[in-house]
């Protein structure tokens, strides 16, 4: 399990838990089940319902007392604190929601232009109201949510806003507003609008009575929706680094190190005077990003095993300097716009179209997506053409044991254009360019002499110019060299045709000696014509049982990943990985901190029970699926066709 999914746990388990035994003080307050009960009351008298939401969790945030209604023009859904998501996921999001036809309206409750775009959004939504124009009337809207998603912020400035448009004179009033949750405690009114009068009901924030899952527990922490009482700081801030780093979107940020900024101190004084509650100024904005830039980049190593280090030793000076600062952070990330993109649909089946983001990268795998091997699937050649018509940028990230430039002739011979890609990224190429350079410490510390195990059928792989000397006789060998499943590679450059059991036999001599093992193909098994292969993977997975060291020199190791981000010259944050394999491509990707799209009509469609090309698989057999690897798509598709 990566540390994001475990941590996900953790923090879930760790709120449900303290919900349980304290539920009437910290979860469903006594004040809360009242305002429930006051809510449901007024839902069939008022006129049309805003359903405020925080923008980083369009559905975490979802209130549940109004799940069972359906979409209609008389329920919005209000995307608050859209300045601190980001733009690229608050557009999908209101895609999203626009396909399932809702309305929906995302909404800076602290910028003015953006509140006269909202009110005057609402009150296009009044004047379609079958009531009006019968004379006077007064049309009350009703804010509810949450706790702590901006309502009362959001209430105060619809008044403000409504009352200078329409030029009235009188004190303006103001509903309560807090950081922490749970401050709005009565239903208040405020007017909006004249000519039609219009009201808005503020809302105490309410939780449904039961405990949530797990992962909607932890987003709603980080998102400051919980109450301190229900979770610990640091765990928090440990659970918003692994996100965070996993993003690469800190790296953007390098020209904004404290080290190199300019000191502006008295600037960012004078503006603070000048917006008080302007939360998404740049100075600060830029301010978070620097502080966060130093921190995580200053970690040696890699940060996930840094983190666990320092919760792990928490009476360590540094230690104690560290959680401050992750402390910090997670509190700057409640105010502040910045990256890590909590919620997802994964549940939710896409089509390509849908998927589609021009701003990303496609990194596709491409036996079980485009191809079965030996033909194209139907529709990926076209899907392939309009993706680039339409701006898409697609690198081929494959397991093959093969050199990218023979899998990009594979390609071409089966009829798909090259120039399509930017490029291809194989587990074979990457293990030639790693023995090649020798720059890596591990390859360093190899020796010359291998044991090459190869394919027969599928032609041998040549390891001319890495400097490698094929053995036959384990004693001589310093490592094994995992291309295929096939044969045995002999020191005349031929290949010796073994089966399974074979090459079974001969690591566990491996074993005994105590060689390591580079796996240039981490797939335990592939499709080809609607049958399954054995691939070295399963060696690999062999070899470790016994207890040897194996290199596994692609997907889902991150190693692969970083190479075709490299070559694609961008961030995980831009880009979406598409595969067929839950265990390597999805998992990959979750790891690799990149969204995905499991494509369902490849090595998972027998247990999937798919017996049809473009068949729909079952959700539930899908979850459980994803449960079982472990592994977490972003998107379900039943096939890469457009």
């Amino acid at each position: 399990m990566t540390l994001k999914f475990s941590l996900v746990q953790k923090i879930g388990n760790a709120i449900k838990e303290v919900a349980r035994n304290k539920g009437s003080t910290c979860w469903y307050t006594p004040h809360m089940a009242a305002a429930s009960r006051a809510i449901t009351e007024r839902i069939p008298l008022v006129d049309i319902l805003l359903e405020v939401r925080d923008a980083r969790i369009p559905l975490s945030s979802t209130c549940e007392l109004i799940k069972h209604l359906s979409p209609s023009s008389r329920r919005i859904i209000i995307l608050n604190k859209s300045d601190l998501a980001n733009h690229i996921q608050l557009k999908e999001w209101l895609r999203y929601f626009e396909q399932k036809k809702c309305l929906v309206f995302g909404v800076n409750s602290h910028n003015k232009d953006n509140i006269k775009e909202l009110l005057n959004f609402l009150q296009a939504r009044v004047r379609e109201l079958p009531k009006i124009g019968h004379g006077d009337q007064t049309i009350t809207l009703m804010l509810f949510g949450i706790p702590n998603v901006g309502k009362s912020a959001l209430a105060n400035s619809l008044h403000q806003i409504g009352r200078i448009s329409a030029a009235e004179k009188g004190r303006l009033k103001h509903a309560i507003v807090s950081p922490h949750p749970g401050e709005t405690k009565n239903i208040s009114g405020l007017k909006i609008a004249s000519h039609p009068s219009i009201y808005v009901l503020d809302t105490p924030g309410v939780f449904p009575a039961e405990i949530l899952d797990a992962e909607v527990c932890s987003n709603l922490a980080l998102t400051g929706a919980l109450k301190d009482c229900l979770v610990g700081e640091v765990e928090l801030a440990e659970y918003f680094l692994s996100i965070f780093n996993l993003s690469d979107e800190y790296k953007k940020w390098v020209k904004l190190s404290l080290s190199g900024a300019v000191d502006c101190s008295e600037l960012e004084r004078r503006q603070k005077r000048q917006y008080l509650t302007d939360h998404t100024q740049d100075f600060i904005v830029n301010k978070v990003r620097r502080v966060l830039y130093e921190a995580v980049s200053s970690f040696n190593g890699d940060l996930e095993d840094e983190i666990e280090r320092v919760f792990a030793e928490p009476s360590s000076p540094s230690n104690t300097y560290w959680k401050i600062q992750f402390t910090r952070m997670l509190h700057l990330f409640e105010t502040t716009s910045l990256p890590p993109k909590l919620d997802n649909t994964c549940d939710e089946r896409k089509e390509l179209l849908e998927v589609l983001n021009p701003d990303w990268k496609m990194l596709i795998n491409q036996f079980g997506v485009l191809h079965d091997g030996k033909q194209p699937y139907p529709g990926a050649i076209s899907a392939l053409e309009k993706l680039a018509t339409c701006g898409g940028k697609m690198v081929i990230i494959s397991n093959s044991s093969r050199r990218a430039s023979i899998t990009m002739e594979k390609m071409r011979s089966l009829g798909f254009d090259p120039s399509l890609f930017v490029g291809a990224i194989t587990s074979g190429e990457l293990t030639h360019q790693y023995f090649q350079r020798r720059d890596d410490a591990w390859f360093a510390s190899l020796g010359r002499s291998c044991i090459h195990m190869t394919w027969s059928d599928r032609g041998a792989i040549s390891l001319e110019s890495l400097g490698l000397q094929v053995v036959e006789n384990v004693d001589e060998a310093d490592f094994i060299l995992a291309h295929g499943t096939e044969a045995l590679g002999l020191s005349s450059g031929a290949a010796l045709p073994m089966n399974l059991d074979e090459l079974e036999k001969i690591l566990h001599q491996c074993a005994a000696k105590k060689i390591p093992m580079v796996v240039a193909n981490p797939d335990f098994a592939t499709i080809e014509a609607l049958a399954l292969h054995v691939m070295p993977g399963t060696l690999a997975a062999t070899y470790e049982k016994l207890g040897g060291e194996v290199k596994w020199m692609g997907k889902p190791d991150k190693i692969i990943y970083k190479s075709a981000m490299e070559m694609a010259s961008v961030y995980a944050s831009d880009c979406i990985a598409v595969g067929d394999s839950l265990h390597h491509d999805i998992k990959g990707a979750n790891a690799a901190g990149i969204a995905s799209a499991f494509i369902t009509r490849g090595i998972h469609a027998t247990e999937l029970g798919l017996n049809k090309f473009g068949e729909v698989e079952d959700d539930n057999s899908v979850h459980a699926l994803a449960l079982k690897n472990d592994a977490y798509p972003t998107y379900v598709l039943p096939s890469f066709t457009w």
